[in-house]
């Protein structure tokens, strides 16, 4: 599934949706993490999840029109 098909599911509420676009960031977070030496990752990872599920929402996806 492309992104855009992912980020259309997701924003209808699609779990697997929404858990695959996290996983596709998965490595970057926890780059991030050890990178600034975050102490708490789980909950700073959370946090991150509740963030990215809430930018979701924000997407706006316009079709083409050919």
């Amino acid at each position: 599934m492309d992104i855009i098909k992912s980020l259309m599911a997701a924003k209808e509420g699609n779990p697997d949706s929404i858990n695959a676009i996290i996983k596709h960031y998965e490595k970057f977070i926890y780059f991030e993490l050890n990178k600034y030496n975050i102490q708490d990752k789980s909950t700073c990872y959370e946090n991150i999840k509740s963030n990215i599920m809430k930018a979701i929402y924000l997407f706006k996806i316009q079709e083409k029109f050919s």
